[in-house]
């Protein structure tokens, strides 16, 4: 069985992996070189994980029961951010049904 790059990813922020080091291992175990490619697989691998990159840059780890305080703080993070995604593609659809139906 092939590995995934969620097996690379520890448990524990105490344990996390910085970028630079799961690319190497992500080469190591032949799943990719490129960073972007890397980006996409933690991108997949997020679908059916939880997994937590903090701007600290301590790198990335899967959440534990003692990192409860990281992920609220991750919940609410994104949560901010996707508001304000919401809002910003609100403003783009009415501006273009406006230009659509001739309001403007």
């Amino acid at each position: 069985m092939a590995m995934n790059i969620i097996e690379l990813i520890p448990y524990g922020k105490r344990n996390a992996i910085s970028r630079q080091e799961l690319l190497t291992e992500c080469a190591w175990h032949g799943l990719t070189d490129s960073d972007r490619a890397m980006r996409r697989l933690i991108e997949d691998a997020r679908k059916d994980n939880c997994i937590l990159n903090l701007q600290s840059g301590r790198g990335y780890f899967r959440p534990t029961k003692e990192d409860l305080p990281e992920l609220k703080h991750y919940v609410a993070q994104e949560h901010k951010r996707s508001m304000a995604i919401l809002h910003n593609l609100k403003m783009a659809n009415k501006l273009l049904e406006d230009y659509e139906h001739e309001r403007v």
